[in-house]
């Protein structure tokens, strides 16, 4: 999740009396042994590696085809080859390697995307140094300028990320000094590689 703070619940393992909490209207990562209920979650069956979508209407992600690319090797390393059904509890050292760099492909991802973000805040630092960055209301505007000038195929997506809690306290840290943002004025072309 880096650069992101994770600021949601996190559960490793839910007793089943306890599954009411599966309802709670915040963001949250919890470990079930079986699913009895209906929730609004992305479900992530560990047992027979799939991701149940839960009639969400989740958006692409921008890029999307390019990320996968970067991380499909790694992820066949991990998920082809007797290692994998010989033991998931110890990976062998493929394994680790292979999971090691999705991570560090996915921390690339989301940085680029922040980028792309931070780097609009910076322009808009520089064309009018009365922004008080400060006021979160002054942030969530030229977040909606932002989304509004990003290509129409990305705009959900962006908007989704850039309105959750976890944006919100990215944000509140790299976004919220117009000085600082000003004098990091860089013109950039970077790309998603």
């Amino acid at each position: 999740m880096r650069p992101f703070e994770w600021t949601g619940l996190l559960i490793s393992l839910l007793p089943n009396n306890l599954s009411d909490v599966l309802q709670a209207p915040v963001p949250y990562i919890v470990g079930v042994n079986s699913l009895n209920t209906e929730v609004e979650a992305l479900v992530i069956d560990l047992d027979n590696n799939k991701l149940i979508n839960q009639d969400l209407n989740l958006p692409l992600l921008p890029e999307w085809k390019k990320l996968s690319h970067n991380i499909k090797m790694d992820y066949d390393k991990i998920h082809t080859g007797p290692e994998y059904f010989n033991s998931v509890l110890t990976p062998s050292d493929t394994q680790r390697h292979a999971s090691l760099a999705i991570l560090e492909s996915l921390q690339k991802y989301v940085s680029w995307l922040l980028s792309k973000v931070h780097n609009y805040y910076v322009q808009k630092a520089v064309s009018d140094s009365s922004l008080d960055f400060k006021k979160v209301r002054v942030r969530e505007e030229i977040g909606s300028e932002f989304v509004a000038s990003v290509s129409p195929s990305n705009r959900k997506f962006m908007e989704a990320m850039m309105s959750t809690q976890h944006f919100s306290v990215w944000s509140s840290i790299n976004l919220s000094d117009g000085m600082k943002l000003s004098q990091m004025y860089r013109p950039t072309t970077q790309r998603m590689t």
